[in-house]
């Protein structure tokens, strides 16, 4: 009897054993499942609470909608009104969360209309390097008006993918578009602009040029000369550039200085020398640019003779780079500048005084902030002054 009562328990605690094992089991595989599910809902929750955060922005417009229309993969635009479709995926897209803005310009690509390619241009700075390509991708399938501009930017992407599809769409377009764009790309677009123009059309570039100039007003020659100056070291555009030194319009001629010191280098010399006895202001000014830049030292006594020009700008150009240049006559000329009747002419020799920001010029330029008649001298000369200022905290002369 004792030894059957042994075996009994020895069944009992096995059996025990054997249920506890496999209840264990599953209890573990019940709560990590439970875990899994409340991990994707924590998902899905924060999703929907971001997107519901985002929609009360435009919550009168929007009346909370977004609760009911977001599911894992897409966004369900048959709970929206049509009319509040595009408020909402705007503003998703914009949304803190990556999962949300690809929801979200997903949506708009299905939706193939203008207004909503526009809206994918909100994922054009993306920090995503998928949605930047899919926000470019969009707008090379698009008409929109600021097109170039807007490439031309995707040419600064930190993603190399996005660079190269930014640089086969510029590269293939006319030159007209690029000039159109020139005046809304900060510099350093224009130059990438400019060399994806260049590297498509290096044969053809100069050719382009010369028949775009041969058939333009002067309005649009103006922006074209404009346009020119990205083109860097390019001498075969020079000739074309040179001609319209002697235009009858004097903005094409201003124009054209800057454009042939871009493209010709030092090369351009003896093309615009005889700019400076231009009777035209701006042309003046801006040649005394151009030599200053193309000579250097050897500008001291081509540039003398301006000292004594009768337009403020030409003066001021001439004594900013004579100064530079410790030629003691230009001192001399701003100081008489200042004395001038002419606001003007002591705006610019203010100007020269910001340039070069000699030891005294706080002191020279403190009397024409405080008591200067003009109010547009009063301005430059607190201009002077704050440059003058941030250069002496740069130093350690003040502090902050």
């Amino acid at each position: 009897m004792p030894q059957e009562v042994d075996n009994m328990n020895a069944r009992l605690a096995s059996t025990v054993h054997s249920t506890l094992a496999f209840s264990c089991e599953w209890l573990d595989q019940l709560l990590g499942a439970i875990s899994e599910t409340r991990r994707e809902s924590d998902d899905v929750s924060k999703v929907r609470v971001d997107l519901q955060r985002i929609s009360n922005k435009e919550a009168h417009r929007l009346e909370g909608i977004c609760r009911t229309c977001l599911s894992n993969d897409c966004i369900r635009l048959e709970h929206v009104p049509a009319e509040k479709q595009l408020a909402l995926l705007g503003a998703c897209a914009c949304s803190k969360f990556p999962q949300v803005r690809k929801l979200a310009l997903a949506a708009l690509a299905q939706m193939s209309t203008e207004q909503a390619r526009e809206k994918t241009f909100l994922a054009l700075d993306d920090p995503d390097e998928e949605l930047q390509i899919l926000a470019t991708r969009e707008l090379l399938a698009s008409h929109a008006k600021q097109k170039m501009r807007l490439l031309a930017r995707q040419l600064e992407s930190p993603f190399q993918s996005v660079q190269e599809l930014a640089m086969q769409e510029v590269s293939r377009h006319s030159l007209r578009h690029f000039v159109n764009a020139y005046r809304g790309l900060d510099e350093e677009a224009r130059k990438k602009a400019a060399s994806a123009v260049m590297k498509i059309k290096k044969d053809t570039l100069a050719e382009e040029i010369e028949q775009e100039l041969g058939s333009a007003t002067p309005e649009e020659c103006t922006e074209l000369l404009l346009a020119v100056t990205a083109f860097d070291e390019e001498k075969q555009i020079a000739n074309a550039v040179t001609k319209f030194l002697t235009s009858p319009n004097k903005r094409v001629r201003a124009t054209a200085v800057r454009a042939l010191s871009a493209c010709g280098g030092v090369d351009a010399l003896p093309d615009v020398e005889p700019l400076l006895k231009d009777p035209d202001s701006r042309v003046r000014a801006n040649a005394v640019e151009v030599v200053e830049e193309l000579k250097g030292a050897d500008a001291k006594e081509t540039l003398l003779p301006l000292l004594s020009d009768e337009n403020n700008r030409v003066r001021g150009n001439a004594a900013k780079a004579l100064w530079k240049l410790g030629e003691d006559s230009a001192q001399k000329t701003v100081m008489e500048m200042l004395k001038s009747k002419d606001p003007l002419m002591r705006m610019s020799a203010l100007w020269v005084l910001q340039e070069i920001l000699p030891a005294n010029v706080a002191d020279i330029a403190r009397p024409f902030a405080r008591r200067d008649p003009d109010p547009r001298v009063k301005r430059r000369a607190d201009m002077v002054l704050e440059k003058h200022r941030k250069r002496q905290k740069t130093n350690g002369e003040i502090s902050s």
